[in-house]
């Protein structure tokens, strides 16, 4: 997950270069992105549709609109989008969260940079592989938490409520996650944490997937500082951020250098612990103690 989310930063400042580079190259025409969904068939069980387009956001000269589901060969489910910027000025539509169903906050992300007057379309897919491991096989609701801004200084434009769409399959989507088999390490009043490492998945390999549960109405963020592997500290980190009344599925990989590198060869034991803050000032809620992963 701290992995995923240092990327994502990364792509997101190179992105808004690009954009201050090109920005007084570019047409005024309006460019449409052009993707290999659009010549891809989808399958007969693709249940979900949408009998319309659906507008998501239309404020402050940005406009947001749901155009259809699709099926990508490659990737699987996903949800064409189309991106109107009439703010006057050079944005980033930065999508921070995804959530599907209601209840899952998937890892997918992404951001768009346009110039003023432009429209485009975005493909966003949504990991059929990522959905199983929430239990997720119809897509029923889609939900989107953006932040725009601009490229030069990083000011926040505009910070919508999360906005989304339902579609055909919202009556029989599934509304919760059903943790069957998966033992609860810790609780209280704030999470709930559930811990499996998979030596080999489909997602993942060397794999440590932590369940968080978020019950609160605001955003939490655990951050480990120490994860051991047959007694040894493997100097792995890991933080994730959950937003209110959610769950994420978080996934760590421990590379095979690093277990080498520890002089492990077969992992029998993960042990760690979790320091708990909410909200963006990061208020202290308490430590989780020791806390050990199943092992499959």
């Amino acid at each position: 997950m701290k992995r995923k989310r240092f990327c994502r930063i990364c792509a997101v400042c190179i992105l808004a270069l690009t954009v201050l580079f090109t920005a007084g190259c570019s047409s005024k025409k309006s460019e449409e992105k052009k993707t290999t969904a659009e010549e891809t068939a989808a399958p007969a069980g693709l249940t979900e549709q949408m009998e319309e387009d659906q507008v998501l956001l239309d404020e402050a000269g940005l406009k947001i609109t749901a155009n259809q589901m699709f099926y990508d060969a490659s990737y699987g489910k996903g949800v064409r989008l189309t991106f109107e910027n009439h703010s006057g000025k050079i944005l980033i539509f930065d999508c921070k969260s995804i959530y599907v169903n209601g209840f899952a906050e998937v890892e997918d992300t992404f951001a768009e940079a346009l110039n003023t007057g432009e429209t485009k379309k975005v493909d966003v897919f949504l990991d059929t592989k990522e959905l199983e491991a929430y239990g997720i096989d119809v897509i029923g609701e889609v939900g989107f938490r953006f932040d725009f801004y601009t490229p030069q200084t990083y000011e926040k434009y505009l910070t919508p409520d999360v906005i989304g769409f339902q579609t055909s399959a919202y009556a029989d989507m599934p509304k919760k996650m059903e943790f069957a088999g998966k033992d609860v390490l810790y609780e209280d009043e704030n999470v709930t944490l559930r811990a499996i490492y998979t030596a080999k998945s489909d997602i993942y390999q060397n794999a440590l997937t932590v369940y968080v549960e978020n019950h609160t109405d605001r955003e939490l963020m655990l951050v480990c500082r120490n994860v051991s592997v047959n007694g040894k500290d493997i100097g792995q980190r890991m933080m994730t951020q959950v937003q209110g009344q959610k769950v994420m599925l978080s996934h760590q990989v421990l590379s095979e250098d690093t277990l080498a590198a520890a002089g492990i060869e077969t992992v029998e034991d993960i042990h760690m612990s979790f320091e708990l803050y909410s909200g963006p000032e990061a208020t202290p809620l308490g430590e989780t103690g020791d806390m050990q992963a199943e092992i499959q």
